[in-house]
């Protein structure tokens, strides 16, 4: 009788143990979280209202176009391959969160320069922007190598082959703060015309004296950057689109970009707009012949000396307010 005790109690430990080392197939699956940070749920963050602008207190503006290299060492958080900006637009330009503009300049709309927002873009054409291909029908095989059925395919893009991106801002005084600060209005990835490699164009960027320009932003070999003779000063990188800044805000405050020096703090790329921790150089201020820098200066050399004397000018503006 005890023996038999005995062995009921083993029969029953083993089938508790088995039932508790199988899978529950009806539940779904998921892995762990990695690591402690993610299991802290941050609240959803809004973005810090901008001081209201009154026109009767505003006596001074200029519109400014700027480019933001994601090569250079103060902007490569933006390029980073965890959280680049380029891809966090895409993947709410496809959510259907934020809305991408045509670029395409057109009179008829009162858009002569494309970046005035006028057209809207559905997240299929702004992709077709990003890669100028469309999508491409594909053949479905069977075992038999019989074509069964056919398929649209949109063309893979990589979010971390854009590198420069186009801000467009106003530089306003406000008479009644005291205050002369940049206001972004616009933010456009900028993309290269397709370059044929069999040409015997060699691919690497000339970045100056003492900078390896055979290495990506994070070291790796065989960079795609442009030509020394194709760069972005010379070279015509066009806007694939742009978008809206005071809408995109809202998606920015709740992205973050990745701090080399502590992972638990970052700063979000909102802020990183806002409290300009970039670096940057201009491509055109509003002036009355519609000028771009490299339609009057025509060297590489002279476009560079030109956006610094602009930038000053800007600077000099300010620095002036507060000694009179």
């Amino acid at each position: 009788m005890k023996r038999s005790l005995q062995l009921i109690a083993v029969i029953s430990l083993i089938m508790v143990s088995t039932a508790y080392g199988q899978v529950d197939s009806t539940k779904s699956w998921e892995p762990p979280v990695d690591g402690y940070i993610g299991l802290v749920k941050k609240d959803k963050r809004e973005p810090m209202p901008l001081a209201e602008l009154k026109p009767e207190n505003i006596s001074y503006s200029k519109r400014v176009w700027q480019n933001i290299d994601g090569r250079l060492r103060i902007n490569r958080g933006i390029t980073s391959p965890s959280n680049n900006l380029m891809g966090i637009l895409l993947k709410h330009i496809k959510d259907g969160s934020i809305t991408a503009y045509d670029p395409t300049p057109n009179a008829e709309k009162d858009d002569p320069n494309g970046d005035a927002f006028k057209t809207r873009l559905s997240a299929n054409e702004a992709l077709l922007k990003l890669t100028g291909t469309d999508s491409v029908l594909v053949e479905i095989f069977d075992e038999n190598g019989e074509v069964t059925d056919q398929n649209w395919v949109s063309p893979e893009f990589d979010p971390k082959s854009v590198f420069l991106f186009r801000i467009k801002e106003d530089w306003i005084f406000d008479e009644q703060r005291s205050v002369f600060e940049p206001r972004i209005v616009g933010i456009a990835p900028l993309i290269f015309p397709k370059i044929d490699r069999g040409i015997g164009i060699s691919m690497s960027m000339d970045l100056g004296e003492g900078i390896d320009d055979t290495k990506d932003l994070f070291g790796n070999s065989e960079s795609t950057a442009p030509t020394s003779e194709y760069d972005a000063f010379t070279m015509d990188a066009q806007p694939a689109f742009w978008l809206y800044f005071p809408e995109i805000r809202n998606v920015l405050v709740n992205e973050f970009i990745p701090n080399d020096y502590n992972d638990a703090e970052g700063i979000s790329y909102d802020d990183f707009f806002i409290g300009r921790h970039f670096d940057s150089y201009i491509v055109k201020v509003s002036n009355s012949q519609d000028l771009r820098i490299k339609d009057y200066k025509k060297t590489k050399l002279e476009q560079l000396l030109e956006s610094e004397r602009l930038k000053r000018e800007l600077m000099n503006y300010q620095s002036d307010l507060y000694r009179n």
